[in-house]
């Protein structure tokens, strides 16, 4: 393989790449439903002493309700419509007992934007269409979205997980690591 050669994949990769954040900035842009479904019929995200503690999970917050995102893949499709129009200065919340006991960690959260996979370049140089659409965490810098981690007051099982900045139109994954394994889901940004 020349060098001429390597260079014209590279470009080509390239370019690949930037069509499909075009592609996924149109085709975002078009979204949209009410941000007050996700609410309907949630638990209250600060629940009094009476009520139940919450199940452990990684939870959206908006309207002072709370909408599970590392749910059962079946639910997930179900409701995705309700999980992809979330509002820019969305919060999440982290319910575990492991967190209980130690200080509030922002590098075990991860935040980034999620890429869609409009096209698979094979070994040989050529272009080809996915058999079905694919979101992937590209786990680059330029995708991470800084976060503050807090300890709710009146729990210490639970976190509160807050973007920086306001989150740009597009989807997400939120991961947080507990231990030896991760939690998380995906969700949307109107």
């Amino acid at each position: 393989m020349t060098t001429k050669d390597t260079r014209r994949r590279q470009f080509r990769a390239g370019c690949s790449r930037l069509a499909t954040a075009a592609l996924l900035t149109a085709a975002l842009a078009g979204c949209g439903m009410s941000t007050e479904d996700l609410t309907l019929g949630l638990i209250e995200d600060e629940p009094d002493s009476a009520a139940p503690p919450a199940a452990d999970g990684v939870y959206a917050v908006q309207n002072g309700k709370r909408g599970r995102l590392d749910e059962d893949p079946q639910k997930v499709l179900k409701t995705w419509d309700l999980r992809t129009n979330l509002p820019r200065n969305v919060q999440f919340i982290v319910v575990d007992d492991s967190v209980a006991t130690t200080a509030p960690d922002a590098d075990a959260v991860l935040l980034q934007k999620v890429a869609r996979v409009r096209n698979n370049i094979e070994p040989n140089g050529s272009v080809g269409k996915p058999a079905k659409a694919e979101w992937v965490i590209a786990y680059l810098p330029a995708f991470e979205v800084p976060v503050t981690v807090t300890r709710q007051e009146n729990s210490p099982r639970i976190l509160r997980v807050t973007p920086v900045q306001p989150l740009e139109p597009g989807l997400y994954s939120l991961t947080y690591r507990t231990g030896h394994s991760r939690v998380g889901g995906r969700f949307g940004v109107e």
